[in-house]
């Protein structure tokens, strides 16, 4: 098309703008995904910083209708994004960069079509730091969300039943659960969660014991 009088770029232009930047955060991403995989945090950091900023060109994140032709791939990028940072936010052991992730992903879970390979997984993440908080009122109402089948997944069964064995006070089942976490991505949360069952005189979330419980190894 030819330009418009006031001198803007034909729409051609536009559109090929918006598709390199797509590919460019496609491109991105999947260096994102290789560098948490491999725990090369620093660096995946700085990549994600450069998707984020691709990303304000973004037209329809949620939300916005999916109203353009690259609204499906926009959002697809999008939501893995925000996946990997939720997992790398893990890796680094910092629950503040969690939570914010998390909470931005959330309306791409809502609005998918169809759950991503790994939904439970961070689902299941979340309700970890949910029983670590002692934020049970939010554990249930996450739950609340889920469907049968993903209740059944393991990445979500996982927390619900540390959630009962901390109501019921079986604290050697907690301690036992760390030899089946669903995958490693739970071992931070899993280790604070034995932090406090173990270290806690009688912390909110557990009934005091019957017994005292046994001194941690030094």
């Amino acid at each position: 098309g030819k330009p418009s009088k006031n001198g803007a770029p034909p729409v051609e232009l536009g559109q090929q703008r918006d598709a390199m930047a797509l590919e460019k955060a496609a491109a991105d991403l999947a260096v994102l995904k290789q560098q948490v995989a491999s725990k090369s945090y620093d660096a995946a950091k700085s990549t994600l910083v450069g998707i984020k900023i691709g990303m304000t060109t973004f037209t329809s994140l949620p939300p916005a209708p999916p109203s353009t032709p690259a609204a499906a791939q926009e959002r697809q990028i999008a939501g893995e994004t925000f996946e990997q940072a939720v997992l790398l936010s893990v890796g680094m052991e910092d629950t503040q960069s969690f939570q914010r992730h998390f909470a931005q992903l959330k309306p791409f879970y809502a609005e998918a079509p169809t759950a991503s390979p790994l939904q439970c997984t961070v689902c299941g993440l979340n309700l970890m730091l949910l029983l670590v908080e002692n934020r049970l009122a939010e554990f249930h109402s996450e739950l609340e969300l889920l469907g049968e089948e993903e209740r059944a997944n393991e990445a979500i069964a996982f927390p619900i039943r540390l959630e009962q064995y901390l109501m019921v006070g079986s604290y050697n089942q907690v301690l036992e659960a760390k030899a089946s976490m669903p995958n490693a991505s739970f071992d931070f949360f899993m280790a604070l969660l034995l932090d406090t069952v173990r270290c806690a005189p009688h912390p909110p979330l557990l009934r005091p014991p019957a017994r005292p419980c046994p001194r941690a190894a030094p």
